[in-house]
């Protein structure tokens, strides 16, 4: 009687295993059909300045960042629940930034070019729970993603220069998509092949394509 019994509960552990694993795998198969992947490119065409406006700087000719890649994410939330997508993109950079240095005790105006490529994590969220909704993007390098290039040449304070170019990618204003708001996705859902209108901001226009 009591093999019986022992007989018997291992047999409703195993079906109960079996019915928990049945239900995980069901539920990792919606997973990865709800995960969705789009290959994207972020562009902005402008100009860019750490103090006053490109223009104090003489700087009229417009610069370029384009930020491409693979986005991967799960795409079926909760109707107010934000999407997000990640993956590791490709960033190029080529900005002249405006800028002050010191010169016998005065204020002068100078320029600054900042030049970067190579890869970055980045996210995007589209949350059209925020009040008019938005796309947001974050970008962050690290050593393990391999090798990155960047200089930083010009007219300003050396010391600076430096600076700056131990801040690139990740805390350059001239990398433009770090936190930064892409008002062309307002309202958004999720991500759809094709070309979204040109976002027209103070610094330039920023174009988002999704290839697929």
């Amino acid at each position: 009687m009591k093999k019986q019994c022992i007989i018997l509960l291992l047999t409703i552990s195993s079906i109960l295993i079996l019915t928990a694993f049945i239900k995980k795998s069901k539920v990792e198969d919606k997973r990865r059909t709800n995960f969705a992947s789009h290959e994207v490119e972020f562009t902005f065409i402008g100009n860019t300045a750490l103090y006053g406006t490109p223009k104090d700087c003489g700087i009229f000719s417009p610069d370029t960042v384009v930020l491409k890649g693979v986005l991967s994410g799960d795409e079926n939330v909760d109707r107010y629940d934000p999407v997000l997508y990640t993956g590791v993109l490709h960033i190029s950079i080529k900005m002249a930034v405006c800028n002050v240095k010191r010169v016998n005790g005065e204020d002068k105006w100078c320029i600054m070019t900042v030049t970067g490529d190579g890869p970055v994590e980045t996210e995007l969220t589209l949350d059209t729970s925020a009040h008019e909704g938005y796309g947001y993007i974050k970008i962050n390098y690290t050593a393990s993603l391999g090798a990155f290039k960047k200089n930083v040449h010009g007219a300003c304070d050396p010391q600076e220069m430096r600076e700056e170019e131990d801040n690139v990618p990740n805390n350059t204003i001239a990398a433009i998509f770090n936190g930064y708001e892409l008002r062309s996705l307002k309202m958004v859902r999720k991500l759809q092949r094709g070309t979204y209108p040109v976002d027209a901001g103070p610094g330039g226009k920023t174009t988002v394509e999704v290839k697929y």
